[in-house]
């Protein structure tokens, strides 16, 4: 619960127009908690917004995988083919999960962004964001062979309308 709360209060400040000037007692003092314990959960400020970028990342994977449901259960063996409707669906749960997920973290991409900027982009931090982007292809990949079962889409290489799903969202994002 402490980190929670932790993790939240970060994200109010940091997500406020002072958020670069952001300093770890400002987030101690917002989560209720001495300085000393926001540094028992997190080394310092680098390692606080990876926790919250982790968090925040489970969580919209977590809400993609919630919405895929009704696709898995109408494409379990025995079953027929998912229904346009059912994929209509999933791909607007999709996409506006998405962009919710880009909207309420759009902070967090700041604040990442300025990181690289003035350290650049060390190793760790890359093959997290390869592994967000796989992951988030994989869903979208998913939703793409269901559209084609259901006779939305035509027959195609899934993996090519997932990398064009995602790459018009991260171009509007």
């Amino acid at each position: 619960a402490t980190r929670e709360a932790i993790l939240e209060a970060a994200a109010g400040l940091l997500g406020s127009d002072g958020g670069a000037q952001t300093r770890m007692e400002d987030i101690a003092a917002r989560a209720g908690v001495a300085v000393g314990t926001v540094y028992n959960y997190f080394e310092d400020r680098k390692a606080l917004v990876s926790a919250l970028l982790e968090s925040r990342t489970r969580s919209l994977l977590d809400e993609l995988d919630a919405g895929a449901a009704p696709a898995r259960k109408s494409s379990a063996p025995g079953v027929g083919a998912p229904t346009p409707e059912v994929f209509h669906a999933e791909l607007i749960h999709f996409v506006e999960a998405l962009s919710r997920h880009v909207e309420s973290n759009r902070f967090l991409f700041n604040v990442l962004q300025d990181e690289v900027g003035q350290r650049g982009l060390d190793a760790k931090a890359a093959t997290r964001k390869q592994t967000f982007l796989d992951e988030l292809l994989g869903r979208a990949e998913h939703l793409m062979e269901q559209g084609m079962k259901s006779k939305v889409l035509r027959k195609a290489d899934p993996s090519l309308y997932a990398a064009i799903l995602v790459g018009m969202m991260r171009g509007v994002a």
